[in-house]
């Protein structure tokens, strides 16, 4: 294949176009550090092998994924499944390389079997409720290994020093990486100068990885199908939602298979030399604030990581391990979608319970039971909200319907519309990113038409709630049409709402007009 079109690059690519993605490259392989050494001490494979996973994962994937600035490596989610499968006894180097391998193989089926699409469709309810339950799980045993140290008085002292600058930093300086780099040299410098007895973190291999040529046994290879599965399939969700998530902040077509199988290349790879298992991850939006163009930002962020590892990997024995707690916990913080909890008792109560129900099993029973359960739940509530709506349909129009406002429209390239027709449901979350992030990028006001609008899922009013904070965050005004009540209820619950004013909710296509003259500054045609 040309390489070119391997990296997605489809136009002339100029110094410019390197000069940005080098600088862009550059500042996320310096950032990825703290977050890469604390997910692989959070995974127990050891910081080594998250770095593995930010290098050679990553760049496979890059290499032969579908996604512009796609960012991969170690996640939160996988760091904390591979801690649970290493919890399992007789579970060596050996036997979680076989894991990591089997998991990039499942991947690279699912995208020969196109089944990347489907992805989305696992219920923002039950995914909520998964990661909600794995931050608990790394709650828990981050507090037990802070409690378990040594050093007491010199272990909190540090733990607290990084603590403090992970949350008062981000309030303080607007930056999208959150001060974890100053907090850990902060922390640091202190248990050096003040606080020898916190436990340090140990120097990081200076050599090229070797391949894992140690063998499992046999009989483990059936035992690693089930842990192989549950990685593989969280992590190709969140690789796709995120592409997907890229796609319309970038206005990119992407290729979910190619994506997944960049991926599953990447992690068949990394798990032949020792490392943990990745998919894409929070960097992808650090990188397009960045300014990354191409995956050649991704390629290059790969090789910065490589040369920090091997030219001072041996400065991280002086990290003290409280500081990993703290920014660990931090992380576990983030993961949970606050905002979904706080209004858990306005949605319909079926995916709350599903929410609740998928966090409680990962967290007190098994993850892979969690996942199973809270699909069964979701898919219930699913199948009886749609038993009267078999089919829906998402319609865009530019210039505006006509019964909306009018034919000869002057606003035609200023306004656009989406009419929601039936259901709204998981199904849609694809062509709704899409084509509702077409019209913000593209309009400096949106109607959204919800009077022919039968029912609306949580997945798909998640999506819209997205889709709203980037329409704030554009300038593009949106004036909401007609929704029934229990529309309505459901775009509040998930917070699509809280950016549009009383004054633009509007019940009939004629104040839907009156409030988008009011926003473009013009007359109304035709009249006063």
């Amino acid at each position: 294949m040309n390489l070119r079109r391997r990296l997605d690059i489809r136009r002339r690519y100029g110094w410019s176009d390197f000069r940005a993605d080098a600088r862009a490259g550059a500042l996320l392989g310096l950032a990825a550090i703290p977050v890469t050494l604390a997910l692989g001490v959070a995974s127990g494979m050891g910081p080594a092998a998250a770095f593995y996973t930010a290098t050679i994962m990553a760049f496979f994937a890059a290499l032969f994924g579908g996604t512009r600035a796609l960012w991969s490596g170690a996640a939160i989610s996988l760091a904390v499944l591979t801690a649970v499968v290493l919890r399992e006894p007789g579970i060596g180097p050996a036997e979680m390389a076989l894991v990591v391998t089997m998991a990039g193989a499942f991947q690279i089926l699912f995208a020969w079997a196109g089944l990347a699409r489907f992805a989305t469709y696992i219920p923002y309810s039950v995914l909520a409720g998964f990661l909600a339950g794995i931050a608990v799980i790394l709650i828990e045993s981050q507090v037990r290994m802070l409690l378990d140290a040594e050093a007491r008085f010199d272990t909190f002292a540090v733990f607290g020093i990084a603590l403090a600058i992970l949350i008062v930093w981000p309030r303080l300086v607007k930056t999208p990486f959150r001060g974890t780099a100053v907090a850990l040299v902060a922390a640091t410098l202190a248990a050096i100068a003040l606080f020898p007895g916190a436990d340090r973190l140990g120097a990081l291999p200076q050599s090229l990885p070797a391949p894992v040529l140690d063998m499992p046994t046999p009989d483990f290879v059936l035992e690693a199908v089930g842990p192989a599965l549950i990685i593989a399939v969280i992590g190709s969700v969140q690789a796709v939602q995120r592409a997907l998530s890229a796609a319309s902040i970038t206005g990119a077509q992407h290729a979910p298979n190619r994506e997944l199988f960049g991926q599953g290349v990447g992690n068949v790879v990394g798990g032949m030399f020792g490392a943990m298992p990745g998919t894409a991850n929070e960097a992808t939006e650090f990188s397009l604030r960045a300014g990354a163009r191409t995956v050649v930002c991704r390629i290059v962020g790969c090789a910065v990581l490589a040369g920090v590892v091997l030219g001072l990997g041996r400065f991280s024995a002086l990290i003290p391990v409280p500081a990993i707690t703290a920014l660990l916990l931090v992380l576990a913080w983030r993961t949970v979608d606050w905002r979904f909890l706080r209004n858990v008792r306005e949605i319909p109560r079926g995916y709350g319970v599903a929410m609740l129900a998928t966090a409680a099993l990962t967290a007190l029973v098994d993850p892979l039971l969690g996942l199973a359960f809270g699909m069964l739940v979701a898919g219930l509530v699913q199948s009886a909200r749609q038993e009267r709506a078999e089919s829906d349909s998402v319609i865009s129009t530019t210039p505006l319907d006509a019964t909306v406002i009018g034919e000869g429209d002057p606003w035609a390239a200023r306004a656009g519309m989406l009419a929601f027709v039936g259901a709204v449901t998981l199904a849609s979350s694809r062509k709704l990113m899409r084509m509702l992030g077409d019209d913000i990028r593209q309009h400096e006001a949106v109607i959204l038409d919800f009077s022919r609008t039968g029912s609306i899922d949580d997945s798909a009013a998640h999506v819209l709630a997205t889709l709203a904070d980037q329409a704030h965050a554009s300038g593009t005004a949106l004036v909401v049409l007609g929704p029934s009540s229990p529309v309505e209820e459901m775009l509040r619950a998930f917070g699509v709402l809280r950016h549009v004013p009383k004054g633009r909710m509007a019940d009939t296509p004629e104040r839907a007009r009156q409030q988008l003259a009011d926003i473009l500054g013009h007359e109304r045609p035709g009249g006063g």
